[in-house]
């Protein structure tokens, strides 16, 4: 401010009209410019202000919705475990229930089945099975105590039906020796069509074709493929692989068997 009054002290006292005219133009120029710079600078000191402020608010936003999704993943994650371990659990059930008289069917040819299987006083013929037996390789819940129709909805659909028709397998293995035996002659189980139904819906058809080649030992041969189908699922889908369109069709199949009415 001092500059500017000495300046204009000067001018106005040595110089002409015109040069006084020409000094305050120039000052009123430099004036305007510092103001406009000034404006331009606190304008600018604003905007980046409110951006930053923007920023900080759109972070906080990220930040909470980006933690209910981590823990409903998490969340998820141990609902499909237990599923997995109950519906395994299950399958122990099952196989754990096959009466004594099921494994020695299982070392059986199949010139060994027929009438004298049948046959109660014959030394080698295996016992009855029991409805005691067989409730107990039917099964409705699992380790728990829960229904284990409840692991359908985090095992998912094929996974049930691994189960379902593992069940199914061994429940109609012990009714067809129940019903030979009664009817006097106890053929081999896996020439029942329905029974064949039943497995050829869990396999492939190379699978099929070597469960077809088993000269003996098709139940725990059977068992063993289901157990290893279910156990490989149970990888893909507790590492973060969804069910393909292939395992949904095998479910369907599968369920479609089961649901058949066996002849």
């Amino acid at each position: 401010m001092l500059e500017i009054q000495s300046l204009t002290a000067v001018f106005v006292a040595a110089a002409t009209p015109t040069a006084l005219l020409t000094v305050v133009i120039f000052l009123g120029r430099k004036w305007i410019g510092e103001r406009i710079a000034q404006g331009i600078k606190h304008s600018y000191d604003a905007r980046i202000e409110e951006i930053k402020s923007d920023l900080a608010q759109r972070s906080a936003m990220l930040s909470m919705a980006h933690r209910p999704l981590g823990e409903n993943a998490t969340t998820l994650l141990r609902h499909r475990i237990e599923a997995f371990q109950e519906l395994w659990g299950g399958f122990m059930l099952v196989r754990e229930a096959c009466p004594y008289t099921i494994h020695v069917l299982d070392v059986l040819l199949e010139r060994e089945f027929g009438q004298r299987l049948a046959q109660r006083n014959f030394k080698t013929a295996p016992p009855d099975i029991t409805d005691m037996d067989f409730q107990a390789m039917m099964i409705n819940n699992g380790p728990s105590g829960k229904p284990l129709v409840n692991t359908r909805l985090f095992a998912g659909e094929y996974a049930w039906s691994l189960f379902h028709v593992y069940r199914a397998i061994n429940g109609r293995i012990a009714h067809l020796y129940r019903e030979g035996r009664k009817a006097g002659s106890v053929d081999p189980w896996y020439r029942d069509e329905y029974a064949r139904s039943l497995v050829q819906s869990v396999l492939n058809s190379e699978e099929f074709a070597e469960f077809d080649r088993q000269k003996f030992g098709r139940i725990g041969w059977v068992q063993l493929a289901v157990e290893r189908k279910f156990l490989a699922l149970a990888d893909k889908i507790l590492s973060g692989e969804s069910t393909s369109e292939e395992m949904l069709r095998t479910a369907a199949r599968i369920t479609k068997a089961v649901q058949a009415e066996p002849k």
